[in-house]
């Protein structure tokens, strides 16, 4: 008869011994669950400064960027003025297809005539 009684021991204490591990294990998932969460946070935080400082800036851009703004800097620190319509000209330029010759060199002697046709030649094959 005892040796059923033996049986009910190994058994309790396999059982209890299985308990004890699976609440270790319950209690390091917790802990590790508990430090991802508390990095969740600090991200979470961080991500709202980083949001609410873009929010900053591109509200400083729109300031900035007012047109208004930007016309009273451009007046008053850098001296510039609207163009009024009394100030601009038209130029009205008629081009006609001919030619006109500035400078004749027929009187050139026959050396000059063969040192700028070598020069010409040169000018030709250096570009």
């Amino acid at each position: 008869m005892k040796h059923p009684s033996l049986k009910l021991n190994f058994v309790t204490i396999f059982l209890v011994v299985g308990i004890v591990v699976l609440l270790l294990l319950t209690v390091n998932c917790s802990i590790s669950q508990n430090e991802k969460n508390a990095e969740l946070r600090a991200l979470n935080t961080e991500l709202s400064a980083a949001a609410n400082e873009g929010t900053k800036l591109q509200i400083e851009i729109d300031r900035r960027s007012d047109f208004f703004s930007v016309e009273q800097y451009a007046s008053e620190e850098l001296g510039m003025h609207k163009l009024e319509n009394y100030q601009i000209q038209y130029i009205q330029n008629h081009v006609s297809g001919t030619a006109e010759l500035l400078h004749n060199e027929e009187n050139e002697n026959f050396f000059g005539q063969v040192a700028k046709a070598f020069s010409a030649i040169g000018d030709f094959f250096g570009n």
